[in-house]
């Protein structure tokens, strides 16, 4: 007895990209529009850019520690710009060598 056995494979609507994914390209996409007045809404940011709430909010935590953006209300953010970011850093690298030094000691 031969057994046959037939494959069939369908190409998918639209090719997947895990680059096109990234919360990097993403990042770069949300920081690249133009705010109405510098006011970020998340189901607007997110139909915008395609993707899901939860994918904004991924982005929004990111810049709010950096203080590109800040919270005004409930799903509302204010852009506030780049224009902080060298001192934000400057802070974050001065903590992080006080913390290896403290690590160092013990």
């Amino acid at each position: 007895m031969k057994l046959i056995t037939t494959t069939t494979t369908s190409a998918p609507e639209e090719s997947y990209s895990r680059k096109s994914k990234s919360l990097g390209l993403l990042c770069e996409n949300f920081c690249k529009q133009k705010w109405i007045d510098g006011v970020i809404g998340i189901d607007g940011a997110a139909k915008l850019l395609g993707v899901e709430r939860r994918r904004i909010y991924d982005i929004i935590n990111i810049l709010e520690s950096l203080e590109i953006v800040e919270r005004k209300c409930k799903n509302r953010y204010h852009w506030q710009g780049f224009k902080r970011l060298p001192e934000v850093l400057a802070q974050i690298q001065k903590e992080g060598v006080r913390d290896l030094e403290d690590e160092a000691r013990k």
